[in-house]
C-alpha cells in the first residue's frame, strides 16, 4: 500500500508538470515497476483528480503544434496516434481549428520556405514537399499555394 501512494504521488507530479495523454502515463507506470494489479486504480485515481485527460491532452499539444511549430493537420493526426489518443478524441479537436487561423499556420510556412529558399523557374515542387513534411493536405496544397507565392510576389523572381 505504501508503494502505491509512493507511485501514486510521483504519478501526480509527473502529470502537474504538463498535460500528459493516458498512455504517456501508463509508460511511466510501467518505468517505476509498479505491480499491474494496481495500475487500472492508480489510472481510475488519477482520471478522478483530473490529472489525466485525453482531451485536455490533445487540445493544448495541437494548439501548442499548430502555433510554435507550424504543423498542418496530416502531421497533428499521426502524432495524436502515436501519444494514445482516440480517433474521437483527435477528429473533435482537429476539427475545432479555426480555418483562419489554419490558413495564416499555412502562409506563415510558405513564408519562411521563401526566406531560406529560391523559387526556381515558378517550380513549386520543392515547397510543395516541405508543405507535405509539414503535414498539409495534398489538396491545400495544391490550390492554395501558388496563390499565396503570387500574392508575395515571389512568383516573378522578387523576392
Amino acid at each position: 500500500m505504501g508503494d502505491q501512494i509512493e507511485i501514486l504521488s510521483k504519478l501526480m507530479k509527473y502529470c502537474a508538470y504538463q498535460d500528459r495523454s493516458e498512455s504517456e502515463v501508463r509508460g511511466k507506470i510501467s518505468s517505476l515497476q509498479c505491480e499491474d494489479i494496481y495500475v487500472e486504480e492508480l489510472i481510475q485515481q488519477l482520471k478522478k483528480e483530473k490529472f489525466i485527460d485525453d482531451e485536455r491532452f490533445a487540445e493544448q499539444y495541437v494548439k501548442g503544434k499548430l502555433r510554435q511549430k507550424g504543423w498542418g493537420r496530416m502531421k497533428l493526426k499521426s502524432y495524436l496516434y502515436q501519444k494514445g489518443i482516440s480517433s474521437t478524441i483527435s477528429k473533435k479537436v482537429l476539427s475545432a481549428i479555426s480555418e483562419a487561423e489554419y490558413v495564416a499556420v499555412f502562409r506563415q510556412n510558405i513564408e519562411k520556405w521563401l526566406r531560406i529558399n529560391r523559387l526556381e523557374d515558378n517550380d513549386l515542387t520543392k515547397l510543395y514537399r516541405f508543405l507535405e513534411s509539414k503535414g498539409f493536405e495534398r489538396d491545400m496544397i495544391f490550390r492554395k499555394t501558388s496563390l499565396v507565392v503570387k500574392e508575395l510576389n515571389v512568383g516573378r523572381g522578387e523576392t
